[in-house]
């Protein structure tokens, strides 16, 4: 796997039922530094086979195995096996807004800017159309909206916080 020179790259990997933030820097090939979640790890990649990579960290070195699978991919470490598959955070954020799996759905940042008020405490209902937070980004303060009805699961940002684009904000419980 040959990598550009300076390439960064963020995604939003969905692992299970479970949305992690991954932010890619392979400006250093083979030296990549990966956030996964804001942990953030230095690796070492190699690309021993077609779809077959070993990769140090913490001073270990672990052979990793991604086989393509619906839509996704089937990541092989050692015994553990996970289905990811990834996305852009904007292709995400696009999708959230249209129907897609409305079960529990994470409300995410349009754009970068810097949380200046919750409007929403978890556990309260929410309806469809109805601001859960302000986000001041470029000097305009921008009401972020629930685009269903739904109970707030969880807020994952304060009053003060900066976020970048496709973060989570909220996390909203579609009504059944």
């Amino acid at each position: 796997m040959n990598s550009p020179a300076g390439a960064y790259r963020r995604f939003l990997a969905q692992a299970g039922n479970d949305d992690i933030d991954v932010d890619i820097d392979v400006g250093k090939w083979p030296e990549v530094r990966a956030a996964i979640s804001g942990e953030v790890f230095q690796l070492r990649f190699f690309e021993v086979a077609s779809g077959v990579y070993w990769f140090t960290l913490d001073g270990r070195s672990l052979e990793a195995r991604l086989v393509p699978d619906g839509g996704g991919y089937r990541v092989q470490i050692g015994t553990a096996s996970l289905h990811v598959r990834l996305m852009d955070p904007r292709r995400r954020l696009r999708a959230g807004s249209s129907g897609e799996s409305r079960s529990r759905a994470g409300i995410r940042a349009p754009m970068p800017g810097r949380v200046v008020r919750v409007l929403a405490q978890e556990g309260a209902r929410v309806n469809a159309g109805q601001g859960v937070l302000v986000l001041e980004a470029m000097k305009m303060q921008n009401e972020i909206k629930c685009p269903f009805e739904g109970t707030v699961a969880k807020i994952h940002v304060g009053e003060g916080v900066s976020v970048s684009a496709g973060d989570i904000l909220v996390t909203v419980e579609a009504d059944a």
